[in-house]
């Protein structure tokens, strides 16, 4: 949680933003001629390409009016566009300062001096953020109690959700990169970790490994070799299920550094080792196992840390397209509207069922299987993208984070480097969502003329690079802005 002047902050710029997209229109006097803007638009996609298969969905906040559609019925693979949904349900059905807990708890009466006289509890409930420093601290603090001997077994409990890491349709040739680390209840350091690849000065040699975070519990053998400029190269990446990690192929003498990513292939492996290694560090005795296992019910709590609240996971998780916020997310609305385990298929189902009852979508021809877009499988329509963006625009106790969370054109997130002419004008808010052969932006915008519009483009099926359909997005809100 955010605390004095800091919170007072945030809260000001909330209210920044709510005045800047909800005041603004009441200047707005002259209507939109919604038969030109149609002609304008198709003359932008004639010039870019003609064959595109492009839908779009474009709405005044002011009255509601869908001033275009173009196949705004139609199913589009969205990208990270998705993530607007459980963004939105996640507000409606835990609201802005939901958080998640981890925990540290033994059962009652087994703590006595120095020695906890039964078995340990660590708790983990999909906290999205939750990193190495984190787990150090509770550990420590659980040191700080004077414990110094475990007479029994740590359990490490990440029931709350399955074990199924990874999404239905995830490609699996992306699986071992860190935007597409498994989802489980316990994610540390994002899942994931980060090296840097540097050429040797010699051709030939093997290329040098600096590790940019521990890589303690996830040891790399190098066999990349330093190569002369014009010879082809590759890297290839194997991981086998106790975290071992293989890289192979080439670099070239005067390439620069390279900044590698990479997912925690066994991430219950993976905390188990890290938990055993933070007790040896604070002196910590365990007489029994380090395993997996579920918390009694009846428990006493002798350390807790809790996240950052849902808004600044928001934050995090639309401006930087976050997949893992997000589809811990949606295992999270499984888990609160089922108060059962949760899962993908009934993440999905809770998922459809909030925004629903609230907007009346009707998701029955629709695909959704993840929450982040990382999945081909899914398909919606710009129509309901639009009419996600205009419910949330009108309902104050969601406008306020989910309009904030958004990157600003020109200015940060996945939008910082677009639409750079619209730079700290904070007139376009929008969701970007990209892939191979889809890109798809839908957010707000206030036009010239203090119109707000809600508006969803959605491309797919293009074999060329995904900067020229970018452009041709950019160049509808271009015209947006100025006649809208």
């Amino acid at each position: 949680m955010l605390s004095g002047a800091k919170n007072i902050m945030f809260v000001s710029l909330r209210l920044f933003i709510v005045i800047i997209f909800l005041v603004n229109i009441s200047y707005a006097n002259q209507q939109v001629n919604a038969s030109k803007l149609g002609h304008e638009i198709q003359q932008i996609i004639n010039r870019v390409d003609p064959n595109v298969n492009i839908g779009m969905a474009i709405q005044t906040m002011k009255s509601n009016k869908i001033l275009f559609q173009r196949h705004a019925q139609r199913l589009y693979v969205p990208a990270s566009n998705l993530k607007l949904l459980p963004a939105t349900a996640s507000l409606l059905l835990l609201g802005p300062d939901f958080h998640f807990d981890t925990t540290i708890a033994v059962k009652p009466h087994t703590v006595h001096h120095h020695t906890i006289s039964g078995d340990l509890y660590i708790r983990f409930t999909g906290d999205p953020n939750l990193t190495m420093h984190d787990l150090n601290i509770m550990i420590k603090k659980l040191a700080s109690r004077g414990i110094r001997d475990i007479k029994g077994n740590v359990y490490i409990d990440n029931s709350v959700y399955d074990n199924k890491g990874f999404g239905h349709g995830w490609m699996w040739d992306e699986l071992n990169f860190e935007y597409a680390a498994p989802i489980n209840a316990i994610n540390i350091n994002h899942n994931s970790f980060y090296i840097k690849l540097i050429p040797a000065k010699h051709v030939g040699k093997l290329t040098r490994i600096k590790s940019l975070n521990s890589l303690k519990f996830t040891p790399i053998k190098n066999q990349v070799k330093t190569v002369a400029n014009n010879v082809q190269c590759d890297l290839d990446l194997d991981v086998n299920n106790q975290n071992h990690y293989l890289l192979t192929g080439c670099m070239h003498i005067n390439a620069n550094p390279k900044r590698l990513a990479f997912a925690v292939k066994n991430i219950e492996l993976y905390s188990k080792e890290l938990i055993n290694d933070l007790l040896k560090q604070h002196h910590i005795h365990v007489t029994g196992k380090i395993t997996k296992g579920i918390a009694h019910s009846k428990v006493t709590m002798l350390v807790e840390h809790r996240s950052k609240s849902l808004t600044i996971l928001l934050n995090q998780m639309l401006k930087e397209s976050d997949n893992l916020i997000a589809d811990s997310l949606l295992k999270n609305l499984g888990l609160r509207f089922y108060h059962q385990q949760g899962t993908w298929k009934n993440g999905v189902k809770a998922m459809k069922k909030i925004l629903d009852r609230s907007i009346r979508i009707n998701f029955n021809k629709d695909v959704i299987v993840d929450g982040a877009g990382l999945s081909r499988y899914n398909l919606i329509t710009p129509q309901q993208i639009s009419k996600i963006l205009t419910f949330a625009y009108h309902n104050f106790a969601i406008a306020p984070e989910l309009i904030a969370a958004l990157p600003i054109a020109g200015t940060d997130g996945t939008l910082h480097s677009r639409l750079t002419d619209f730079a700290n004008k904070n007139v376009i808010r929008a969701k970007t969502g990209t892939m191979s052969s889809v890109s798809t932006l839908s957010g707000y915008i206030q036009t010239k003329r203090h119109h707000i519009l809600a508006f969803s483009i959605m491309i797919n099926g293009f074999s060329s690079k995904a900067k020229k359909y970018q452009q041709l997005e950019d160049q509808i809100i271009r015209l947006l802005y100025r006649v809208g």
